[in-house]
């Protein structure tokens, strides 16, 4: 009977000791996920900073690109205003060039009809004379 009460309390040891030991595995290995959790959560936050780091800058480069858009469409508007007011320049110097030519034009006319009415006078009176020069020659 003692040594089945040895037995008993030496598996009462074993039995203590096998516990305390899979309670010491256990913290070890809660330990153990306690530091690779403080380690992901230290990630997940330095992640997080490179984040909204990234997010500042995006939002600035949108407010660049958003500047330069209105730039380039104020540029573009100007840009037609200067070249609608080239067009109304030209379209002014056109319409003055057209009439200069109406007017020489109108000028040629008169000119080549002044032209036609001598040399109808001078041969009028280049035949006059021939016909009076015979005239004369036969007095």
């Amino acid at each position: 009977m003692e040594r089945r009460k040895q037995l008993s309390s030496s598996n009462g040891l074993d039995s203590i000791s096998q516990e305390s030991q899979e309670v010491i595995s256990k913290n070890a290995r809660t330990e153990h996920l306690k530091d690779k959790l403080e380690k992901k959560d230290l990630k997940i936050l330095q992640l997080k900073q490179t984040v909204a780091e990234w997010e500042t800058k995006y939002k600035e480069v949108k407010a660049r690109n958003a500047q330069l858009l209105k730039m380039l469409q104020e540029g573009e508007m100007k840009d037609k205003a200067d070249i609608l007011l080239q067009v109304d320049e030209l379209l002014s110097i056109k319409n003055e060039l057209t009439l200069q030519v109406t007017g020489l034009h109108a000028a040629l006319e008169q000119e080549k009809s002044k032209v036609k009415l001598l040399q109808a006078d001078l041969t009028k009176f280049q035949g006059g004379k021939k016909g009076k020069k015979v005239s004369e020659s036969d007095h």
